[in-house]
């Protein structure tokens, strides 16, 4: 996924071009590319999308165009459950959930996913 980061058009997302980034979102992803579990960075008012490697099964089908992309559009099946936490989350709020089954489309094998997530 890195590589894929890189090479990512990011100047046509509101995030603009990687070399451009502020130093915070420069540091979540170096986090996130490291990290051996699956990391998802939803990135200002649009939630762009940001993940790593281990993140790909979760994303099932929507890994090939998901990429940069708003967490609304990724998610469209669960967003309107989930944009109220992303708005306590951008207001400064944290939140933790344990073992939530969560409908995730694009994964015809596994429907409904089970998640842990902060």
């Amino acid at each position: 996924m890195g590589a894929r980061i890189r090479q990512f058009d990011w100047g046509s997302t509101p995030l603009g071009p990687i070399e451009h980034w502020p130093q915070s979102v420069k540091t979540a992803v170096d986090f996130m590319l490291a990290a051996p579990q699956a990391v998802f960075v939803f990135w200002g008012s649009d939630h762009l999308l940001l993940f790593n490697d281990a993140s790909l099964p979760i994303l099932g089908e929507k890994q090939e165009w998901a990429l940069g992309q708003p967490f609304g559009l990724v998610w469209s099946e669960i967003w309107e459950d989930f944009r109220p936490l992303m708005e306590e989350v951008m207001a400064g709020k944290s939140l933790y959930f344990e073992d939530q089954a969560i409908p995730v489309t694009g994964r015809p094998a596994r429907p409904i996913g089970w998640f842990t997530y902060s």
